[in-house]
């Protein structure tokens, strides 16, 4: 089970990271206040939400 939990926090650490990546270059590519950006912002943290609960889910 522990083991499941290790592969899941990451996938999602690998996908936030690649999320980091699209994010920088959304930021050069949009004009400041898009709908774009709040979006992936959106995205980021709630991938970094689904990382913090599976590091909470490994400690328990």
């Amino acid at each position: 089970m522990r083991n499941m939990y290790n592969v899941i926090g990451m996938i999602i650490l690998v996908v936030s990271a690649a999320l980091g990546i699209v994010f920088t270059v959304a930021m050069d590519a949009v004009s400041a206040g898009s709908g774009a950006q709040i979006v992936l912002m959106i995205l980021i943290l709630a991938s970094m939400g689904a990382f913090d609960v599976t590091s909470y889910e490994m400690l328990k």
